[in-house]
């Protein structure tokens, strides 16, 4: 909001600002005002910048929490290198560290979605293609990098990136399902059963062994 300095404000300022005594009073007032507006819009702007950085910061902290707190539950692994069906049970909860056939179909899906984006930014936005309509990977490629994951023992360094990688992707799927499922429970007008979420993981699950 603007505001207009005080007389005692408004003639320092001019005092200052006509040291060399070339303006009149009057316009020396004229040119206080000017500078007084001038500064008050710039520190505006500067206080709405702040504002709006402090904002972003907030809701990019907020955004990366879930991430965070999955990074945090990581159990360490007894010794590197670690195998693929190890560092699973190690990346996610413990209600999934034990099924082993579900992890393994969902560092599919991992690996899937990841090839599919890497595809894209390499060829699909030279195309100018959106990456929604860019095509899955082919079934044989991503199986063929599945074996060679699990055939390949994970070092230290390579742990961490791919739990980092796997856990993003996996934070963002579940959040997503937990999304749907309680706009399904709000279509019908009442809550979202406990394990109404899950239910997408496990019909995929289902559609993958048919």
């Amino acid at each position: 909001m603007s505001t207009d300095p005080t007389i005692e404000q408004l003639a320092a300022l001019a005092v200052a600002l006509n040291r060399e005594g070339r303006l009149s009073p009057a316009a020396a007032a004229e040119l206080a005002l000017q500078h007084w507006h001038a500064a008050e819009w710039t520190l505006h702007e500067a206080q709405a910048r702040a504002e709006a950085t402090a904002k972003e910061r907030e809701q990019t902290a907020a955004a990366q929490a879930p991430l965070r707190a999955a990074l945090r539950a990581v159990r360490r692994p007894t010794k590197f290198p670690v195998r693929l069906d190890e560092a699973l049970r190690c990346w996610l909860p413990n209600r999934l560290a034990g099924r082993t056939g579900e992890a393994y179909a969902l560092y599919r899906e991992h690996l899937a979605a990841n090839m599919r984006f890497d595809s894209w930014k390499r060829q699909g936005i030279d195309q100018g293609m959106p990456f929604d309509q860019w095509p899955e990977p082919p079934a044989d490629e991503v199986a063929r990098q599945f074996a060679l994951d699990r055939r390949t023992p994970f070092s230290e360094r390579e742990f961490w990136l791919t739990a980092e990688s796997f856990l993003a992707w996996f934070v963002h799927r579940h959040t997503a399902e937990v999304a749907l499922a309680r706009a399904a429970a709000g279509r019908r007008g009442g809550r979202p059963r406990k394990k109404e979420a899950a239910q997408g993981t496990a019909k995929k699950e289902a559609h993958r062994k048919q």
